[in-house]
């Protein structure tokens, strides 16, 4: 068995050339060429400060002395917060050139927050710069907590500033409480979320509905933009089109659609605001709408069928 218990990345050829008498396998490939099978690869980085910055395991390894590629079966990456484990990353393969200088996995990757929210991102390819800090995930990218799931097609991923930046066509699932139907689902471009604060953004066009207890509180909507907050449970749609059961329809400037775990007992209205509230029975997760106007007003359009048919016996 051999281990190499290093602090510094420029060190890892000079510790696996010490390693030969205890590799495995030592296959000469060419007069100067070594490919080195060795087991319990075990890496360590440290910062600056000489706190542990990262660390990397693996029970079955191979080095190529010709390309400097390392690989790796089962690999398991841990990032620190000072002396404290933040996040675990597991994967199948695992390869990279450079003395570790640019990691590549593949195959299950999956990265679980272990300080804080219990975030987990998932995805089928990893490729990461340790010296840049941000991860990317390019196949199949999905994160979830126990009260949302993001989805999409290239994530980014900075465990330092807790920034999660979806690219291209994205999907957001917002379900407050999984005993209960009320729930938030939107598609748009480039979403970007702080995991840490819950500070929710996309400038470009949602489109989105609802689920609710109450059937007749489910709706729809689109907008030009969005931005809000997912620890407190809204969404805030920039020159948003509401529409609830092909009946109602309303125009606003904003339209703010939220989550709330308390019962919601008002109605109010004003020139500028009006809210709809879903009455639900105490501690049942309920749900608002509020539309906001900055000419103080707002446009909502009726459709009741056979409206003209019954006005008519009165004329």
């Amino acid at each position: 068995m051999a281990i190499l218990p290093l602090s510094n990345s420029k060190f890892l050829s000079i510790g696996i050339l010490l390693l030969v008498s205890s590799c495995s396998t030592n296959t000469i490939k060419e007069d100067n060429d070594y490919d080195l099978s060795f087991s319990n690869l075990n890496f360590t980085q440290n910062d600056s400060t000489g706190l542990k910055s990262w660390n990397l395991s693996s029970p079955k390894a191979r080095f190529d002395t010709n390309s400097s590629l390392v690989s790796a079966s089962t690999p398991k990456i841990v990032l620190y917060k000072g002396s404290l484990v933040e996040y675990n990353i597991t994967s199948q393969e695992l390869s990279s050139f450079n003395n570790f200088e640019n990691i590549s996995l593949i195959g299950d990757v999956t990265i679980r927050q272990i300080l804080g929210p219990k975030l987990t991102i998932t995805g089928d390819s990893l490729k990461w710069n340790p010296k840049e800090s941000e991860l990317q995930i390019d196949q199949n990218p999905k994160v979830s907590t126990d009260k949302l799931v993001i989805d999409g097609q290239l994530l980014y991923f900075n465990p330092k500033s807790k920034e999660v930046s979806f690219k291209g066509s994205t999907s957001y699932k917002f379900q407050p409480n999984v005993n209960s139907d009320n729930g938030m689902f939107f598609r748009s471009e480039d979403i970007k979320w702080n995991i840490s604060t819950g500070d929710l953004a996309s400038n470009s066009n949602v489109t989105g509905f609802n689920t609710s207890n109450n059937k007749s509180g489910t709706y729809r909507f689109e907008a030009k933009s969005l931005e809000g907050n997912s620890i407190q449970n809204y969404i805030k749609l920039k020159d948003c089109n509401f529409e609830q059961k092909k009946l109602v329809r309303t125009k606003a400037d904003i339209c703010i659609l939220g989550a709330s775990e308390y019962q919601q007992k008002s109605y109010t209205s004003t020139s500028t605001q009006v809210n709809f509230l879903d009455i639900t029975t105490p501690l049942v997760p309920s749900q608002y709408i509020n539309f906001v106007s900055d000419i103080n007003q707002v446009e909502t359009l009726l459709e009741i069928e056979g409206l003209d048919q019954s006005l008519d016996k009165f004329r």
